[in-house]
């Protein structure tokens, strides 16, 4: 239950700070396009996005987040994407996969 209330007090946090700051990076940034996050690709939800070689390319493809074998980083990184996206209910699934709680 603890790293449940940390984990939503974080996706708050940059929930509320992307609010404050989108406007600042928008103008400083040309490209806002997360194609990490699995809303940008189109994924089901509950899905998060893979890479894999492909004919000497590298692409990216949906798959289940118990099965994804992402690192924390990854998984991180995904979550708040869709939390900055606003997906929140589907960033604390993705969120709940990391395996070391405790890494803040």
């Amino acid at each position: 239950m603890i790293i449940i209330n940390s984990m939503l007090r974080t996706l708050a946090f940059t929930a509320a700070f992307g609010l404050v700051s989108s406007s600042a990076f928008a103008a400083g940034s040309g490209n806002n396009n997360n194609t990490n996050s699995p809303a940008q690709l189109q994924c089901k939800p509950g899905e998060v996005v893979k890479k894999k070689w492909k004919n000497g390319k590298r692409v990216k493809y949906c798959a289940p987040r118990q099965e994804s074998g992402l690192t924390d980083d990854e998984l991180y990184e995904q979550g708040v994407a869709l939390a900055k996206a606003g997906h929140y209910d589907w960033a604390l699934k993705v969120l709940a996969e990391v395996k070391d709680q405790n890494n803040p």
